[in-house]
């Protein structure tokens, strides 16, 4: 006959990205291109870097997840919180 199927599953979780405009502990914004990291996550390669204007774009994060910022003053943390829901403007952290 020469028809031939093929059935493929591709497994998906549906992602919830979250934008954050970060803050230092004094409130100004972080400097752009400052590295962030996972904390306890192993290697050197960072996960992103802050953007202009302190903003940080996270694809599909964990809420309650630790991030260390390097910046010329220091590391800083901050925790991811929950992306709001239809949220359209960034939300807000302080990184300490």
């Amino acid at each position: 006959d020469g028809n031939v199927g093929l059935l493929v599953r591709f497994p998906m979780h549906p992602a919830h990205p979250l934008q954050l405009t970060l803050r230092d502990a004094s409130g100004q914004p972080l400097p752009p291109g400052s590295p962030v990291y996972a904390e306890g996550a192993s290697g050197d390669e960072p996960l992103t870097v802050t953007g202009y204007d302190s903003l940080l774009y996270l694809p599909d994060p964990v809420p309650g997840a630790r991030l260390r910022i390097e910046t010329a003053a220091g590391p800083c943390t901050v925790v991811v919180p929950s992306p709001p829901a239809g949220a359209t403007a960034p939300a807000e952290a302080v990184c300490r």
